[in-house]
């Protein structure tokens, strides 16, 4: 599947990473495949500490005036339910 949005840059990244995991770099992004209007890849980051952790980072396309805001909130809010419930 052709990724329609670049991924996101090392710098945006760490520009992440500053908020969610202080001292974190990035290792790897790669993107994952499964969606047919946006980009979701999958980022390794080494914590401060050495830990190797992944997250998860999608990017939306954008259409128009569309608000992706309340897409990303409802994406967002179903990922919660279903880790309340594994």
């Amino acid at each position: 599947m052709k990724q329609l949005i670049p991924p996101p840059s090392t710098e945006a990244i760490g520009t992440l990473l500053e908020v969610l995991a202080p001292g974190s770099t990035v290792n790897a992004i790669c993107p994952l495949m499964g969606s047919f209007s946006n980009s979701t890849y999958l980022v390794e980051v080494d914590s401060a500490t050495g830990t190797r952790t992944r997250i998860v980072v999608r990017r939306y396309a954008e259409f128009g005036e569309y608000d992706r805001t309340e897409k990303a909130r409802r994406e967002y809010k179903t990922l919660e339910l279903l880790q309340a419930h594994r």
